[in-house]
């Protein structure tokens, strides 16, 4: 796929995205302004990089809603639900163009949605929204400064389109120029300054230039959308807003330039007609506007007329007027301003590339400080300390621009929450908090799906009908809370919702029916609820489209696991729901903890240590894989982990616990030696090891020895086994070393 359509495509899902934010908006709230004006920007820019593309049915389709909305914007039409829903339908339409563009829109969709168009055009004109007529309405100087609704006021602007010396087989100057068009009335003036001799001219190469004066209601960003798909957004050598004598003088060079060009021919210059189809018209000038619009900006650019002067000026004073119109300083390529430019596109490839270079710096500066600590060379110690510095400084810039905001992928389950609510009868409301909390971008992906299912099941199993809800004396309406957080270098996402709640005897019944626990012995409702994550497992009385396979949280299980996170559940029959999730902030390089199992080194993630405390090692059951140890008057569940390796030799007499905390629950796991603190950089164990229970991964260490990642929920999980099941003894299981 070529450059311009990935572009194109990349472009396109944003503003779907900010599309669809907006009528979630205009839905609630159907005379927000605002929100329709959101509308009509994003489908004008779409419409107008699909022209640019050639992208035919993409753009008629595109401008045809473009015009419903316009008439909404001049309060002709209400935008009512019918007008939001088919909106929604052109965007999931569109979505699923993008994904394989060179198929076209389905033609059957598209014809649908046109004849959904004509019925709604047709819908009567809403009499409480027409805007008040006035005697003077199209005089610009009535019109209050605080009037957000009033007609948009035209402006100028000059352009100078200069793809110079660049071969016709990839580009097409009338693109670009046929988009200047449709955003107004414009005059374009071909420059043949640069046009070599005849003998010299290379048909194949463009020597022509441009110069465009618009006017326009559009803004500076819409315009400057347009610039976005040319192969060289610098050929756009000047834009910037003119007033009514700028326009005029530049009008004047441009006919002294062809002037002086057709007097060296011998060749006449007729004159324009005053009268010409395509003259500019704006209000008259008034005394505030007269001055230029360069020195006051945002102002708008008030025109009596703009039309061809009936006899060219002198080229000599024409060409003095054209450069007193030139501004003294030209901007950047493609007319923007270097200090304007705040951010720029960077491929996720080359991101996850620089990401893995980093981590390779790492082990390279851990093997320093390795050969440092035995050489115990001065000046070696000074370099080895300044490369840690710069390589711990590199690491966390680097890994911050893998870091995006999570409001991103909340945004997107409000479309989820409406559908799905509206399709059970349901009234719900999503609340967000927290969207500017980031996440690796990782994460972010591969969280999308198990946010899915737990929204899902909170929808359809959590919050009741409206009818019920009042029965219950509740609001009719149902609230789902989303919200992130940042804690002790985690990230804590919870979903919350005010529905039925979750019965645990409910819930341990059907776990008895389903062979998944025994009748005789029930554990706490904290374990039971955790139950709800078993395979194949449901409460639902009939398998529907929403739910009922016992599929969803299972999904959300597993997946969360291979995130290195976790998830818990806290409910109360009739009063709600809470899910809290844990995830890392990166996958990718971590702070961990080293320590020993007699020869072999085992990394723990930082971020789930609280403390460090010695142990007198006793000598009951010394295979014992759980024990308790009295750490400051509490009593510590704690996993041993040589016996849980079956390293069969005896550890030492202190043993040391590493206290750590996974979810709500603080559990120590004691090992031969701790060594300190390092800087990890996770790589896979690859498919043998997908059975491995306990780890997440391996690093390479200074010495160039390998070092396994310990997976610390996975740990306290099969603690909480051993404690349900009433033994800690030493027995052979899936496990492997």
């Amino acid at each position: 796929m070529s450059t311009k359509y990935q572009l194109f495509i990349e472009e396109c899902q944003e503003l779907l995205a900010e599309l669809e934010s907006a009528l979630l908006e205009l839905e609630i709230e159907p005379g927000n302004i605002d929100g329709v004006h959101r509308v009509f920007r994003s489908l004008h820019t779409i419409k107008g990089s699909a022209a640019m593309l050639g992208l035919e049915d993409v753009r008629e389709l595109t401008n045809d809603l473009e015009s419903l909305f316009d008439r909404v914007r001049s309060r002709e039409i209400a935008c009512n639900p019918k007008l939001v829903t088919l909106s929604f339908r052109y965007k999931d339409m569109l979505t699923e163009y993008l994904q394989d563009p060179e198929k076209g829109l389905p033609q059957d969709k598209t014809t649908q949605i046109l004849m959904d168009l004509e019925q709604v055009l047709d819908a009567p004109v809403h009499a409480a929204s027409r805007p008040v007529e006035s005697a003077c309405e199209d005089c610009g100087s009535c019109r209050p400064e605080n009037d957000k609704d009033a007609d948009i006021l035209l402006r100028l602007y000059h352009l100078r389109y200069h793809p110079a010396n660049k071969s016709f087989d990839s580009l097409d100057p009338m693109d670009f120029l046929s988009q200047m068009q449709q955003l107004g009335p414009c005059e374009i003036h071909a420059s043949p300054e640069l046009v070599p001799p005849l003998d010299s001219l290379e048909p194949s190469r463009c020597v022509t230039s441009w110069d465009v004066i618009l006017q326009t209601g559009a803004d500076e960003e819409t315009i400057r959308d347009v610039f976005l798909f040319l192969d060289d957004p610098g050929d756009v050598s000047q834009f910037r807003e003119i007033n009514v004598d700028e326009a005029a003088k530049l009008r004047q060079a441009q006919a002294a330039q062809l002037s002086g060009l057709l007097a060296a021919t011998n060749r006449p210059v007729a004159p324009l007609p005053a009268d010409e189809d395509d003259d500019l018209e704006l209000p008259e000038p008034t005394e505030s506007s007269s001055a230029p619009s360069s020195s006051q900006p945002g102002s708008p650019a008030a025109v009596s007329s703009i039309r061809a002067p009936s006899s060219p000026a002198p080229p000599q004073a024409a060409s003095q007027e054209a450069s007193e119109a030139e501004p003294r300083k030209a901007p950047p390529a493609g007319g923007v301003k270097a200090e304007e430019i705040a951010s720029i596109r960077v491929s996720a490839t080359k991101l996850d590339d620089m990401v893995d270079l980093v981590g390779q710096l790492v082990i390279v500066q851990a093997r320093l400080k390795q050969i440092e600590s035995e050489l115990h060379n001065p000046l070696l110690t000074s370099v080895s300390e300044e490369i840690e510095r710069l390589s711990g400084d590199l690491r966390e810039r680097t890994l911050s621009l893998r870091m995006l905001p999570i409001g991103s992928t909340f945004n997107r389950f409000r479309r989820l929450v409406r559908d799905l609510s509206s399709e059970l009868n349901k009234e719900i409301e999503l609340k967000t908090n927290g969207a500017e909390t980031e996440l690796d971008k990782t994460v972010i992906e591969k969280l999308s799906d198990p946010l899915v299912h737990i929204l899902r099941n909170s929808i359809d199993h959590g919050v009741e009908s409206a009818e019920i809800r009042r029965a219950q004396g509740k609001p009719a309406k149902g609230t789902i809370t989303l919200s992130a957080m940042q804690s002790a270098g985690q990230v804590r996402i919870v979903i919350k919702d005010d529905g039925g709640g979750i019965d645990p005897d409910k819930i341990f019944a059907k776990a008895v029916e389903r062979g998944l626990a025994r009748a005789d012995s029930r554990p706490p409702d904290r374990d039971v609820l955790q139950l709800i994550f078993a395979p194949g497992f449901s409460t639902a009385e009939k398998v529907t489209a929403v739910s009922g396979r016992g599929v969803g949280m299972d999904v959300v299980k597993r997946s969360l696991e291979s995130l290195k996170g976790t998830v818990e559940i806290d409910s109360r029959p009739g009063q709600g729901t809470t899910i809290n999730i844990g995830l890392p902030l990166t996958l990718a390089i971590i702070e961990g903890l080293l320590v020993t199992l007699g020869e072999e080194y085992y990394v723990i993630p930082l971020s789930d240590v609280l403390e460090c405390v010695e142990i007198q090692r006793g000598d009951d059951e010394p295979e014992r894989i759980a024990k308790a140890y009295d750490v400051r008057g509490e009593l510590l569940p704690c996993l041993v982990l040589r016996n849980w390796y079956h390293m069969g030799s005896t550890g030492p007499e202190i043993e040391q616990v590493v206290v750590v905390q996974a979810g709500n629950r603080r559990v120590g796991l004691v090992v031969d030696s701790i060594v300190g603190q390092l800087q990890t950089v996770i790589k896979g164990l690859g498919r043998v090891f997908n059975g491995m229970r306990g780890l997440s991964g391996a690093t390479i260490m200074g010495n160039g020895a390998l070092a396994l990642i310990l997976d610390v929920a996975s740990l306290v999980t099969e603690l909480e086994q051993r404690e349900v099941a009433g033994t800690g003894r030493n027995k052979r299981s899936d496990r492997s070393h």
